[in-house]
């Protein structure tokens, strides 16, 4: 499969999509009512589907443009900063969502949700660039 480079604009546009859709799936899963919970819930979900899917996007461009060791490379380092930035995602929405609320804060079960769920997204990200080859073009060139 052959992609062009994705902007901004197609990530938020994504990102809209996607909370849409989840929201309406709570909807009406839970009797057509919901509460902030369900706000919170979806909008935690919707970043942790798009971090990963946008690094398997990464991972697909980095493998298809670099060498097999330079690509070992960058694919650690790009493994620890997202795994902490899904880990401050869940942790921030989780627990504002619990100031909203006005529920208790449990810290430990909410650092293991968000450690889980990190992982989870990494395993997740790494099968999917293994599964799927993705040949990612700068610009078009056409030949005559």
């Amino acid at each position: 499969m052959i992609q062009k480079g994705k902007s901004i604009k197609f990530y938020f546009l994504f990102f809209l999509g996607m909370f849409a859709v989840i929201y309406l799936l709570k909807y009406a899963a839970n009797s057509r009512v919901l509460t902030k919970e369900h706000f919170a819930d979806s909008f935690i979900n919707t970043l942790f589907l798009l971090t990963t899917l946008t690094f398997s996007y990464y991972l697909s461009d980095r493998r298809s443009t670099l060498t097999k060791e330079e690509f070992k490379a960058v694919r650690k380092k790009s493994i620890l900063i997202v795994f902490l930035s899904v880990c401050t995602i869940a942790l921030g929405v989780s627990i504002i969502g619990n100031i909203l609320l006005h529920t208790e804060i449990k810290w430990l079960k909410l650092i293991e949700i968000s450690l889980g769920l990190s992982t989870f997204s990494i395993l997740l990200a790494i099968i999917m660039t293994k599964l799927i080859s993705i040949k990612i073009m700068k610009g078009f060139k056409s030949g005559i």
